[in-house]
């Protein structure tokens, strides 16, 4: 996944479904409680979330995130009467005014001070509010010795659970993002076919409702607090509200060819067999350079006899020499 969409003049994203629809997934979770409500979005990045927001309903929304290019990329394309956005970093955010819903999205793992980070987002809702947060599942998408570099911790289920609840209490439910594919049934004739078409990376921001059924799956493809992308929670200090469904999606269309690898089962298989066929390769170098060294070392050995063999043959030529010196010398005695 991209840590972070662009949008700006001469960014180099380029727009892709799928990346489009898992951003855009977080935001959804949203949707059912910011009706007629102010809300606070915390790490908004370049502000496309936020639009989403208000054009789902939100009173007003505040952008906020570290990144000053950022924040002028999200006035500049997304800024409207009730979204507004501020530079500010989320680990010091100062702001007098309380909301009535908070999201904060993927921010938690950039953090350096978590407990601060989550205080300093409770004292900014209202009595009545709702907060919203999520955090990668980086387990699932590193190993354990791996990390995201720009993500200062990796959080299991069960840790961000700890650590959330500790500051914004047990009224709570939990839930974890998981991909999911399927299928499409498109009329060629559709007049409207152009609306599903990006023709920019802003075009996020046009989300298509529709109507669809979810096959039921099977047992090994049930999310759970392992298999899945993102954790996310919600607290509501007065009332959890009850949803009409515990599954809201967000689906993308993609070409035949590729609907038989996008699974992030396959892609983790895949990723598995590259490294092992890189550590073979590996161990075959190895071996290849030690042949190597030892055969330098043979021609070594063989260099020094050919030295020996080169000194004794000069020493034989001497000794022939001194013998042929000495038989002329005798014949000349003989003469005389």
């Amino acid at each position: 996944m991209i840590e972070r969409l662009a949008f700006g003049d001469g960014h180099t994203f380029v727009y892709d479904s799928e990346e489009a629809s898992i951003h855009v997934a977080r935001y959804q979770i949203a949707k059912e409680y910011i009706q007629d409500k102010n809300v606070l979005d915390i790490a908004c990045g370049e502000g496309y979330g936020s639009l989403l927001l208000q054009s789902w309903g939100a009173k007003s929304v505040l952008g906020v995130d570290i990144s000053q290019s950022s924040i002028d990329v999200a006035n500049k394309y997304f800024a409207r009467e009730n979204v507004n956005f501020l530079c500010q970093n989320a680990e010091n955010i100062m702001i007098e005014d309380k909301f009535d819903v908070i999201v904060s999205f993927e921010t938690i793992e950039h953090v350096k001070d978590e407990i601060s980070f989550l205080k300093s987002l409770k004292s900014m809702l209202k009595d009545n509010g709702v907060i919203i947060m999520s955090c990668p599942n980086d387990h699932w998408y590193y190993k354990d010795n791996e990390s995201n570099p720009f993500h200062l911790r990796k959080y299991t289920f069960k840790e961000f659970k700890t650590v959330t609840t500790r500051v914004f209490g047990s009224k709570v439910v939990f839930g974890v993002g998981a991909n999911m594919f399927g299928f499409a049934n498109v009329l060629l004739e559709n007049p409207d076919m152009e609306s599903i078409v990006a023709k920019s990376t802003r075009d996020i921001i046009n989300q298509t409702s529709s109507h669809g059924l979810i096959s039921k799956c099977n047992v090994d493809d049930v999310p759970n607090q392992e298999k899945c992308l993102y954790y996310y929670g919600i607290w509501n200090y007065n009332e959890i509200r009850e949803s009409k469904d515990n599954l809201s999606y967000n689906v993308f269309i993609t070409s035949p060819m590729l609907t038989r690898v996008k699974n992030f089962n396959d892609y983790k298989i895949s990723y598995e067999k590259s490294t092992n066929h890189i550590e073979e390769l590996r161990q075959v170098i190895q071996s290849s350079e030690k042949l190597v060294i030892e055969r330098d070392q043979y021609i070594k050995n063989l260099e020094q006899k050919l030295l020996q063999v080169s000194g004794n043959i000069q020493q034989l030529e001497k000794m022939v020499i001194q013998r042929d010196s000495y038989i002329n010398e005798l014949e000349q005695r003989l003469k005389k």
